[in-house]
């Protein structure tokens, strides 16, 4: 269960868009795979918004508005003794804040009204603050506690780790101006006191953080600016496939079910989404199978 999600904007993309990812690595071969779904909720009143998922769920495990804004999970295995059911299911909450917010300052105002139930990491993103800047919030949670993040922050860039053999410090955070993202850990202090499993360097969760950190690093430095090609590109690379992120497997491998790129966009933008596939030996993981492509142009307003 090793989640991802990533933003990028401003000059590191094509015309400034705003693009956000999201995989779901949960459990390979359950047989949800044959009730893949795209709900679209068109609520009077309220903003219309899409959910990328399953026929079980009607949360939101990933998803887009027409008011041009994104939400994301992963999980983080933090002791949360503020846990409690008093307050949104995360996969509703983030649904109310989508048919409800139309900019990042919306949202945020909804999210600190409402209450965590447990520790996650969640992300919220708005097409429409681009020019602003920091369009994206990176959301390290617990029960009652909310560390907010935006780009390239120091408290990301300070997180060290000190082999214990060698006394070596090693710098586990590498935030960057424009590029905002998480696996499974935590960079805020009071998360990472409470985290059961402290990460550390060859962890899986600090491994995809850097393949992340690198290829933007990589586009960069290439002056290559980020399209709906790359995103996807990147968010497949981020997708379990089981011995290697680089490879897609040959046999049953890999636990990626759900693996969604957005491109959004007030009343239009895009969506590009793959699910796992197949039954027994026959199962491929989402990131490893074709991404379906959805204006959402043509639904917002059908």
């Amino acid at each position: 269960m090793s989640c991802s999600y990533f933003a990028v904007w401003g000059n590191r993309t094509e015309n400034n868009s705003l693009f956000t990812a999201r995989n779901l690595d949960w459990a390979d071969d359950t047989g949800i795979d044959h009730f893949k779904m795209i709900t679209l909720y068109k609520i009077p009143g309220k903003i219309p918004y899409a959910t990328l998922g399953f026929g079980s769920h009607m949360g939101a495990l990933a998803g887009m508005s027409a008011a041009g804004l994104t939400v994301h999970e992963t999980g983080n295995d933090v002791y949360s003794p503020g846990s409690s059911f008093n307050g949104f299911p995360w996969v509703l909450r983030l649904r109310y804040i989508m048919e409800n917010a139309h900019n990042i300052n919306e949202a945020m105002t909804i999210w600190e009204s409402t209450n965590n139930t447990m520790g996650m990491n969640h992300m919220i993103s708005s097409s429409s603050d681009v020019p602003q800047g920091h369009p994206a919030r990176a959301l390290e949670t617990m029960g009652g506690y909310t560390a907010v993040f935006m780009d390239n922050d120091p408290r990301e860039a300070s997180l060290t780790y000190t082999d214990p053999n060698t006394n070596q410090k090693i710098y586990l955070g590498a935030p960057l101006p424009n590029a905002l993202w998480r696996t499974n850990h935590a960079y805020d202090a009071t998360i990472l006191s409470k985290q059961i499993e402290p990460d550390v360097p060859n962890s899986n969760t600090q491994t995809r953080y850097n393949i992340l950190a690198n290829a933007f690093r990589y586009y960069e430095s290439i002056g290559k600016k980020i399209t709906f090609y790359e995103a996807v590109n990147i968010t497949s690379i981020l997708g379990d496939k089981g011995d290697n992120f680089f490879v897609c497997p040959t046999q049953h491998q890999g636990k990626n079910v759900l693996s969604v790129t957005f491109q959004p966009e007030v009343n239009g933008g895009f969506i590009y989404c793959a699910w796992g596939n197949g039954d027994g030996d026959s199962w491929r993981p989402a990131a490893c199978n074709p991404y379906l492509v959805f204006n959402m142009a043509d639904w917002w307003n059908a």
